[in-house]
């Protein structure tokens, strides 16, 4: 199973978007979203 943070940094680096536009699109902080990153590196 893909851990959500790796699907997480796929999509910022594929859509060229920046973390915080995508993070108010799906109604998360910008904090959740690098703490989801930052997870997923340490697996």
């Amino acid at each position: 199973m893909i851990h959500r943070g790796e699907v997480i940094e796929q999509a910022v680096r594929n859509s060229g978007m920046s973390i915080t536009k995508i993070a108010q699109k799906i109604g998360k902080s910008r904090r959740w979203m690098y703490l989801q990153m930052w997870i997923w590196k340490l697996l």
